[in-house]
């Protein structure tokens, strides 16, 4: 009888510390698995949360605009021909809408399953029905010259031919990347006239990845950018020498990657939480 009695005090006790305990607050949404785009589609983000609201996996990305995605990819060939087509697969669209005076662009494109083609007058792609009719109505979907492609790494983009002939009537010659990590994985061909990726962002993939990583380790913003900037969670009196010389991780971040950081801080406003778990202790009665 003695041996019971000390069981049940020992789990009195657990249970009256378990409702005493600290309120517990998750940091994001549970079970997330999906990507965001920025409010000025700029910067697009991958991420994953677990079952604790724990971010477990985030990939942030810049976009590119149409124009960079054409002029940059050096894999590109302009003088392709396509064997049975006769057609066109690229024209000059008006110089006084895009930088690049001696760019090319694809007639056709297609993004997922929606088909686009170039208006030289308007500059900019314009959703076409299945004859390659451009669509009318308010919701038809637009892309300008100077426009990212908002959408996730999985949806692909191509650049397609019309062939009223075919069954398929649109035939994919040439996959598209429409984000600065993604583009690249083709070792892009440098020189002085394509600056744009070379300066201030010739380590914008390794860079990033330590971005990612000290938000994993932060689970949220302020913590993960000062820890780039050098900025010590924790303050020794006799170590005030050594944080008069505190190094960053990346020189100039918070100059060179404002958008990115910007795009985080929408992302977290997005999927966070402030779920404050407080266990009450009941009284006897109820």
């Amino acid at each position: 009888m003695k041996k019971i009695n000390i069981v049940l005090a020992l789990l009195i006790v657990v249970l009256l510390s378990g409702c005493n305990k600290a309120d517990e607050t998750a940091n994001f949404k549970t079970r997330k698995d999906d990507y965001f785009v920025s409010e000025d589609k700029s910067v697009l983000i991958h991420y994953k949360t677990n079952e604790f609201g724990e971010l477990v996996e985030i990939d942030i990305d810049r976009l590119l605009e149409i124009e960079e995605i054409i002029y940059f990819d050096t894999t590109i060939d302009f003088n392709m021909v396509v064997e049975g087509y006769a057609g066109e697969l690229f024209m000059q669209p008006r110089s006084t809408c895009v930088d690049y005076n001696d760019i090319l662009v694809p007639i056709n494109i297609e993004v997922g399953s929606t088909r686009y083609k170039f208006d030289r007058t308007d500059c900019e792609y314009q959703e076409v029905n299945r004859y390659n009719e451009v669509k009318t109505g308010s919701y038809i979907s637009k892309f300008g010259i100077e426009d990212t492609i908002d959408v996730s790494k999985s949806t692909k983009i191509s650049i397609v031919y019309y062939d009223p002939d075919s069954f398929e009537k649109f035939i994919e010659v040439k996959s598209l990347i429409n984000s600065r990590k993604s583009m690249g994985v083709f070792g892009i061909e440098l020189n002085e006239s394509r600056e744009f990726l070379i300066d201030g962002d010739n380590n914008y993939y390794y860079d990033m990845n330590q971005f990612e990583q000290f938000l994993l380790g932060a689970q949220e913003l302020e913590g993960a950018v000062s820890a780039i900037l050098g900025v010590q969670d924790s303050v020794n009196i006799f170590d005030f020498d050594q944080l008069l010389e505190a190094t960053e991780v990346i020189e100039d971040f918070e100059e060179l990657y404002e958008l990115e950081i910007n795009a985080v801080q929408e992302l977290f406003n997005d999927i966070g939480v402030n779920v404050t778990i407080v266990e009450e202790t009941q009284t006897d009665g109820e």
